[in-house]
């Protein structure tokens, strides 16, 4: 049997500093705290407050860009051998070296449900199930494949709306071909 690893072994935990505060000079900065209309002076922003609209901007990117960067060198672990935990992230499925999902997992079970429960048992509405449908119609035979020739990268992120971006943000710059909103 292959041994399993710790998905902290595999994967920095970026927990805390993700979708959270980040420490800039001296001070901390929320850069997802959303913007009210009343905080700049005109519809269009101007002064110190286009300032602080791009120093956030700039550090959404910088969160941003670690994270990407991170989840795209993450070693990809086959989904038969993977552990990923119950918590909330941003996943990638690679089959023959190609990236061709990228999703996010939101839910109380997170990482694990999603990519153990829905893409390996889902029904067949699911993208993995839909991809290997026609050369496996048999389900316990489909399985199987998955199991053995999909591999998984992820990451944890604590922040819904970070998953999101971060989510849409890959599926943008990846084009993966078995994501439906391409």
């Amino acid at each position: 049997a292959a041994k399993r690893v710790p998905p902290s072994a595999r994967l920095p935990m970026l927990g805390s500093s993700i979708g959270s505060q980040f420490l800039l000079g001296s001070r901390n900065i929320n850069p997802w705290r959303p913007l009210r209309l009343h905080q700049f002076n005109s519809r269009t922003p101007s002064g110190s407050s286009m300032e602080n609209l791009l120093k956030k901007l700039s550090i959404g990117y910088e969160c941003f860009s670690r994270t990407i960067e991170t989840l795209l060198n993450t070693p990809p672990i086959s989904l038969g051998q993977a552990d990923p935990p119950n918590q909330a992230g941003v996943y990638l499925l690679i089959v023959n070296d190609e990236i061709v999902y990228v999703g996010e997992a939101k839910g109380s079970s997170g990482l694990r449900d999603r990519l153990l429960s829905k893409h390996i048992s889902g029904d067949d509405s699911h993208a993995i199930q839909r991809a290997f449908k026609l050369e496996f119609p048999d389900r316990s035979l489909r399985r199987d494949h998955i199991r053995k020739t999909v591999f998984a990268k992820w990451i944890v992120i604590q922040d819904t709306d970070t998953i999101s971006v971060v989510e849409r943000l890959l599926i943008w710059l990846l084009r993966p071909s078995w994501d439906k909103s391409r």
